[in-house]
């Protein structure tokens, strides 16, 4: 659905943006901030440009630090959508950053960031193991096809080669295991082997 495409754009986490955090018996994934704010930039420019918070304030009462804005960012058209936001926390050193911070994450996070994250889903292991698996992927890369894979295997089965391992790196990329080959990579690799089993 048109409606959905900034949500899918953004709502899986990078394992390496995130952080366990424990509250006594209480657990939960915590994101990089910063790691949002660099992907809403990349999507929109800088921060205070397209998107932001407009009409900021922060008081605070007794022990507390209270913010209210108007978050605002690009609509699918570039016209524009904002909604406000509020937050509190406690009153320390650090309370303005941390207050305009956490409010960020939370404003982005109804658009869709890291939605995976506030939806639970890293509350299930494998789910996790396959984000780990997917981000250890290169941008751009293109993975060989199911064809590709099947021509491969049938071609190291007619030249009578039951373990493969030994086959499974290229000689001028060898920290690559076939299965991290590239399609034209995989493609380079199994003329290599064809030639070298017809000798």
């Amino acid at each position: 659905m048109e409606t959905m495409t900034l949500w899918n754009k953004v709502c899986e986490t990078n394992p390496n943006e995130t952080k366990a955090v424990s509250y006594g018996a209480r657990k939960f994934t915590a994101i990089d901030a910063y790691a949002q704010i660099m992907r809403a930039t990349e999507l929109w420019g800088p921060y205070g440009g397209k998107w932001g918070f407009a009409d900021l304030k922060i008081w605070d009462s007794n022990e507390y630090v209270f913010m209210t804005a108007t978050f605002y960012a690009p609509d699918k058209d570039d016209s524009g959508i904002s909604f406000p936001v509020a937050n509190n926390i406690k009153l320390d050193k650090d309370c303005i950053k941390k207050i305009i911070t956490d409010t960020l994450t939370k404003a982005l996070s109804f658009l869709g960031f890291n939605a995976d994250v506030f939806l639970g889903k890293w509350d299930d292991n494998k789910y996790v193991a396959d984000m780990k698996k997917k981000t250890t992927i290169p941008k751009g890369f293109v993975p060989p096809t199911e064809e590709q894979k099947k021509a491969m295997k049938d071609m190291l089965a007619d030249a009578g080669k039951v373990n493969p391992g030994k086959y499974l790196t290229s000689k001028d990329a060898k920290e690559f295991k076939l299965t991290e080959l590239n399609s034209d990579q995989f493609a380079a690799r199994f003329d290599e082997l064809n030639k070298e089993f017809a000798k």
